[in-house]
């Protein structure tokens, strides 16, 4: 009885060290599509603010003939805090530090 014990422990060991390293890599890729569902919301209140921010750049360009010095000048509400925005005042641009590409 003993020894049938031990080698159920040992092929058990075996088993679980020829199985289970496979999984960590598919952990990895569900870690990396949470995350990416998780951003989506975040994504969607960005642009959002995207799409009012420069609006009201656009008004008061249309209103001053020149753009804001910075963004508080716009007294807008956002989603996100306005220190998340990159502005520059000699182009109108504004783009957001973690979403570069919109």
């Amino acid at each position: 009885m003993k020894r049938f014990l031990w080698i159920f422990m040992l092929v058990s060991a075996l088993f679980v060290l020829v199985l289970f390293p496979g999984c960590g890599e598919q952990k990895k890729e569900a870690m990396s599509a949470t995350e990416k569902t998780l951003e989506l919301p975040d994504k969607a209140r960005v642009v959002s603010d995207l799409i009012k921010i420069r609006s009201e750049v656009n008004r008061y360009w249309a209103e001053n003939e020149s753009y804001p010095e910075n963004l508080e000048v716009l007294e807008i509400s956002t989603e996100n805090p306005l220190e998340d925005y990159i502005y520059d005042r000699n182009t109108g641009n504004v783009k957001n530090k973690y979403f570069i590409q919109l």
